[in-house]
C-alpha cells in the first residue's frame, strides 16, 4: 500500500496540481473568490474545457493555468521595450479592448514585454507539442475568446510556472533570471489580428505579484 500511495504522491507532486493549490490559497487569503477547475465551452474544438483557476475580486477577473514541466526546463524569452511601437500599440490595444473587455492592467513603461518564447531544450516535434507554454497559450486564447464574448469586466490572462523563467533583449544572448514578464499572444479574431498581453509569473512570486497587482486597481 505505501509503495502506491508513494507512486500517487510521486505523480502529484510532478504535476501542476500543487502549483495549482498554492495559487488558490494565496488569492483566497487576499479576498480572492476562486473556483478551481471552472468549466467554459470551448468553441474551437466543441466542447467544454476547465480553467485551473478563476479568481473574482471587485470588478476584476483572473484566469490563470498553472504549469509544471515533468523535466524542469526553464522558460526563456526574448523582450523588448514597451516604448517600441508595435508594443505600444498591442498594450494599447488590450487596455481599450476594442469593444472587449479590457485585459491590460500593467501599464508601466519599464515593463519589459516577451514578444519571442524559446524553449532550447525540446529538439523533436513530439517535445514542442508538449511543451507546457505554448500548451497553456492554446488553453488561454479559448478561454480568453469565451470570456469576451460572456462578458465585459477587465479580465487577466495568467500564468503561473513551479520552473524557473529568463530573459535576454540582445543578440548576445545574456540570460537573466525574472520573477514575471508579461508575453503578447497574437490570434486573428473575425479576421483581424488581435494580440492581448498574458502575464507569466514564477510561483515562488506569485503573492508579490497579486500584491502588486491589487495597488494597481483603482479604489471601489
Amino acid at each position: 500500500m505505501e509503495g502506491k500511495i508513494g507512486n500517487l504522491r510521486k505523480e502529484i507532486l510532478g504535476s501542476g496540481f500543487p502549483a495549482e493549490i498554492e495559487v488558490s490559497q494565496i488569492l483566497r487569503n487576499d479576498g480572492w473568490f476562486v473556483i478551481n477547475q471552472a468549466p467554459y465551452f470551448d468553441s474551437q474544438v466543441n466542447e467544454h474545457q476547465f480553467i485551473d483557476v478563476f479568481a473574482l475580486k471587485k470588478g476584476v477577473c483572473l484566469v490563470i493555468e498553472c504549469k509544471k514541466t515533468f523535466k524542469a526546463h526553464p522558460w526563456v524569452f526574448f523582450t523588448q521595450s514597451k516604448n517600441d511601437m508595435w508594443i505600444a500599440s498591442a498594450s494599447l490595444i488590450s487596455l481599450l479592448g476594442k469593444g472587449y473587455p479590457q485585459n491590460c492592467h500593467w501599464l508601466d513603461p519599464l515593463t519589459r514585454v516577451g514578444t519571442i518564447f524559446i524553449s532550447p531544450f525540446d529538439k523533436k516535434d513530439d517535445d514542442k507539442r508538449k511543451n507546457q507554454f505554448l500548451i497553456s497559450m492554446k488553453q488561454i486564447q479559448s478561454i480568453m475568446t469565451h470570456f469576451f464574448a460572456a462578458q465585459s469586466i477587465p479580465t487577466y490572462p495568467i500564468v503561473v510556472y513551479d520552473g524557473e523563467i529568463y530573459e535576454f533583449t540582445n543578440l548576445d544572448i545574456d540570460l537573466k533570471p525574472v520573477n514575471s514578464l508579461q508575453y503578447i499572444h497574437v490570434q486573428m479574431k473575425n479576421g483581424v489580428v488581435w494580440p492581448f498581453l498574458v502575464d507569466v509569473v514564477v510561483l515562488r512570486h506569485f503573492n508579490e505579484f497579486i500584491q502588486t497587482l491589487d495597488k494597481e486597481q483603482p479604489a471601489q
